[in-house]
């Protein structure tokens, strides 16, 4: 009675966050009683069985769960005698096996889903993996990455729409858990496209492209997430195994595809209202540092990090005087730590001087 092992999606916990019953803006979400078990519920599976011998053969992970104890099974009732369905529930809750630095936050809603986002994209490897042991055929194989892949990008589309909708300033939680579910999908893409690359035999996406899709949305009109939040994501993220790799969101190749593709179907940096700028660029870029000073420690002050970060809010909200694209050379050059001719000094008659004030 298990289904088709090479039809199965394994991705729908992604699309039910998004737009389904464990989206963020619910508000029962806002309870702290209904966070305490949200990982283990969501991730509590049932599944149809013709006979107490499928059940003594019973393999869990195919349905994620990594050795048979992490999940303990429950038989349910069911009025059809010739069949019964058992429920697959979770015992442990798996931690992220990549590098992903993310900051902590103090909101119990939001690590509790991203502990869910991470949980599940373990899950999702799993079966992957397992489905790649058991499949048989190239056809098998070319079919179950397709109909998954397929899934993973509509899910990616919808939450990029729910990223540019949603209120930043009200619902900065829902936005966050959101935009980290983002960076998942895409790893998830390049995962099976990385997975089963020797049996795709279409078009596969760069990772470069994906990430500029999903910067130039977050940054679309929302500075405020961008300096309270926005170091998440623009560091190198590599796996532990494959130390010399090179991370998966190299901001280079990201920033370049910013500008580059700005009207291709790739990019939405088209559809951007850019702020016009009339000064130099060294004073804009003062005015950036001053304000990413103000919001975090002095630890940051020169990072590659804060540079990344500070060209892509030039190059995506920014137009030299109104009209023409930020030149990528002179930001690059003016946010070099080693070129102090370039940079503004802080008794210059040109400083903006920021101030922030403690709220």
């Amino acid at each position: 009675m298990q289904p088709k092992l090479h039809t199965m999606i394994d991705v729908l916990l992604f699309s039910e966050i998004v737009s389904g019953k464990l989206k963020p803006s619910l508000k029962k979400y806002n309870i702290p009683n209904n966070l305490t078990r949200l990982i283990f519920q969501a991730q509590t599976q049932k599944v149809l069985l013709g006979n107490d011998d499928e059940l003594s053969d019973f393999d869990s992970s195919i349905y994620g769960f990594k050795n048979q104890q992490d999940c303990r099974i429950k038989k349910v009732n069911t009025k059809n005698t010739k069949t019964y369905e058992i429920a697959l529930i979770p015992t442990k809750i798996y931690e992220l096996q990549e590098d992903f630095s993310m900051p902590e936050f103090p909101s119990p809603k939001v690590n509790t889903f991203i502990s869910l986002i991470t949980d599940e994209f373990e899950r999702i490897k799993t079966r992957a993996e397992q489905k790649h042991d058991l499949l048989t055929s190239d056809k098998q194989l070319n079919f179950y990455c397709k109909k998954n892949l397929q899934k993973v990008k509509k899910i990616f589309h919808d939450a990029k729409n729910c990223l540019d909708k949603s209120n930043h300033n009200e619902n900065l939680d829902d936005f966050f858990i959101l935009f980290v579910l983002c960076q998942f999908l895409i790893r998830t893409i390049l995962f099976y496209q990385k997975h089963f690359k020797h049996f795709i035999d279409f078009r596969l996406d760069e990772a470069q492209e994906l990430y500029a899709e999903l910067y130039a949305k977050a940054l679309n009109g929302n500075l405020e997430f961008i300096f309270k939040y926005g170091l998440i994501g623009f560091q190198a993220s590599e796996k532990r195994s494959q130390k010399n790799e090179k991370g998966l969101n190299s901001f280079e190749n990201d920033l370049e595809t910013i500008l580059n593709n700005g009207e291709s179907e790739f990019c939405m940096c088209g559809q951007l209202k850019k702020v016009g700028w009339y000064g130099q660029i060294n004073t804009l870029i003062d005015a950036l540092e001053q304000v990413f000073w103000s919001q975090h420690t002095n630890e940051t002050k020169g990072s590659t990090v804060v540079r990344d970060l500070i060209q892509a809010i030039i190059c995506v909200c920014f137009y030299k005087n109104g009209i023409e694209p930020m030149s990528p050379n002179s930001i690059r050059t003016t946010t070099n730590i080693n070129r102090i001719d370039k940079r503004l000094k802080e008794d210059s008659p040109k400083r903006l001087h920021i101030s922030i004030k403690e709220q």
